[in-house]
């Protein structure tokens, strides 16, 4: 008796549980929309429940809809599906109804599926006028190439089979039709058309009644014709007998223009096997000296020829007679016995390596010192850049006794940018680094 009522007391608490889950999905439905506020509830406005996080039992969060493209998209969405229960929603403005989501429930209502375009299905009349095509073509290799037999090649076949089947109403031939040519050639005809394939991989057709006399014939006379032409040197005849002559219209052919003949602006480099340099180890600059020069016999010199030359100007300007030259031309004047020779300027070889690699550089030195002993000069001043200078100076303090001639110069550049940044280090404090 007692299991009895506690049976009938279960089945009724289950029946008043589902009669309270209905009417809360009823209210919830009918109630989307508070009376007071007009603000929709905090309810998914797509499936109207709680919605849980895939593999837990965590609710997922609702997000209210805060931008107006929101809504564009839910109407666009619910416009294409015909979903009248979200247009009866967005009657009102969801950024203003204070409408939420879920955003899994966002993603798969707005999603757009790509829609299923239906093939294009053949026109009827692609096959019959496939037909007709075919029966034009062999018609046409019985009566030209059978009668007349010669060699032609398949694409020549081809193009004729696509230009009757474009006349015969189609606008587009497939790629399947011209890939089965051959195909149906030796379904129609079997062994009495012969395919090979030419050096380039052409298909060349030919009927099997060609003789092959004829062919061999033709063979010879084609080498014996050019063995002569060869042998007379008439290049031109065989370029007309090889290659299609040229034909022009009523108008005479133009006269070739000159052709512009383009300057070369570069030299050639022989090439040249470098001898590899082998740094070793690191050799620091020498010791610096003082070298006590003895000038004051030549300044002296100097200093009386400017007077005797201020001298002179100021009596001819006070006589007006017999004006001296100016400085320059005194100088010579007072020089005129010592020989003057002219320079010689010219560009040597070029070395076709990396400028900055030090067996390149060791090169140059090695070919500054040659040239040196050729001209019998006392030094020579090599100018580099900074690069170079860098590394041509390790070389010279490695190798004193070898390049103790040279005198290793740094080019006018970056000798003012050095001096400029030794002014700026010196003044910075003075207000020259602000």
């Amino acid at each position: 008796m007692k299991r009895d009522l506690q049976l009938i007391q279960s089945t009724e608490q289950a029946s008043s549980d589902k009669e309270k889950i209905e009417r809360r999905k009823l209210q919830r439905r009918s109630m989307m929309v508070s009376e007071e506020c007009r603000v929709y509830t905090k309810v998914c406005i797509i499936c109207e429940k709680d919605k849980f996080m895939p593999g837990s039992r965590t609710r997922e969060r609702l997000t209210q809809c805060v931008e107006l493209r929101s809504d564009d998209t839910f109407r666009n969405t619910a416009i294409s599906k015909q979903d009248n229960r979200i247009l009866a929603l967005l009657s009102m403005d969801l950024v203003a109804a204070e409408g939420q989501y879920h955003r899994s429930c966002y993603r798969s209502y707005t999603k757009t599926r790509p829609q299923m375009i239906p093939k294009e299905t053949d026109s009827e009349e692609y096959p019959g006028v496939v037909k007709d095509s075919f029966e034009k073509l062999f018609a046409y290799i019985r009566e030209y190439v059978f009668e007349n037999p010669r060699v032609i090649k398949l694409t020549e076949l081809t193009t004729k089979l696509t230009s009757w089947m474009l006349d015969g109403g189609i606008h587009m031939v497939k790629d399947s039709t011209k890939k089965h040519v051959r195909r149906n050639l030796e379904t129609e005809f079997g062994v009495s058309l012969q395919f090979v394939h030419d050096a380039k991989g052409k298909v060349l057709v030919y009927p099997d009644n060609l003789p092959r006399d004829e062919l061999v014939k033709q063979n010879v006379f084609l080498m014996d014709t050019v063995q002569d032409l060869e042998s007379k040197g008439d290049i031109e005849g065989l370029l007309k007998k090889s290659v299609q002559p040229t034909v022009y219209g009523p108008h005479p052919p133009r006269k070739a223009l000159h052709k512009h003949v383009v300057k070369k602006m570069t030299l050639d480099a022989d090439p040249i096997i470098l001898c590899p340099y082998n740094a070793g180890e690191r050799v620091g600059p020498p010791s610096r000296f003082h070298i006590a020069l003895d000038n004051r016999k030549v300044v002296e010199q100097a200093q009386k020829k400017n007077l005797i030359w201020i001298l002179a100007r100021l009596h001819a300007a006070s006589s007006q007679e017999n004006p001296v030259v100016g400085w320059t031309g005194f100088n010579i004047t007072t020089r005129d016995n010592e020989d003057v020779s002219q320079n010689t300027v010219a560009y040597l070889p070029t070395i076709n390596a990396p400028a900055t690699e030090m067996s390149t550089i060791h090169e140059v030195l090695i070919r500054s010192h040659k040239i040196m002993n050729t001209l019998e000069l006392k030094s020579i001043a090599v100018v580099c850049d900074q690069a170079i200078y860098a590394k041509a100076i390790e070389i010279l303090w490695k190798h004193k006794d070898k390049f103790s001639h040279i005198v290793p110069r740094l080019g006018a550049y970056h000798t003012i940018c050095t001096l400029m940044t030794i002014i700026g280090k010196r003044f910075s404090d003075a207000g020259l680094l602000e």
